[in-house]
């Protein structure tokens, strides 16, 4: 890969097809941009992808700066992102954002207080790249859902 930032998919032989696609993706987004490059660099921590057809599928995504590890997981820690498969793939893919998917239903998020910006990190990497005057919009959209789930979590 370029410079730094290597994907590892622990337990390739055995992974589950979510694993996979996050490895494959993630991957293929480093691979062509400087900018992701150094944006994942930046992140530290970790994720559980679930999906909710097969609650036995748990995928744990750790940043690392130079290194991200995706690997099946026993359990969901937090914070976690769950969604159906599809609606997961769009986020995984970058085709739909993370903002888009919480407000329409598609995609649950547990999370603390502490782990919004992370998240908010996260989903800016996977997002695929988009002109730059509708990414001031996309920006504050996503901090106010991600606010607004905070929130949310902190005082329910």
């Amino acid at each position: 890969m370029g410079r730094g930032v290597s994907v590892v998919l622990e337990g390739a032989e055995s992974a589950s097809g979510l694993a996979d696609l996050l490895h494959q993706y993630l991957e293929q987004t480093l691979e062509a941009s400087e900018e992701k490059r150094r944006a994942a660099e930046r992140i530290r921590g970790a994720v559980t992808v679930l999906a909710v057809e097969d609650s036995s599928v748990r995928v744990r995504v750790s940043f690392g700066g130079e290194r991200i590890d995706i690997a099946d997981s026993e359990r969901a820690t937090w914070p976690w992102i769950k969604g159906d498969f599809l609606s997961v793939a769009h986020l995984l893919s970058g085709e739909e954002s993370m903002g888009s998917l919480l407000l329409g239903g598609k995609i649950s998020v547990r999370c603390g207080p502490g782990d919004a910006l992370f998240l908010w990190r996260v989903s800016e990497l996977l997002k695929i790249q988009e002109s730059r005057a509708g990414r001031g919009v996309a920006i504050v959209l996503m901090v106010a859902a991600l606010l607004v789930v905070t929130l949310w979590l902190v005082f329910r």
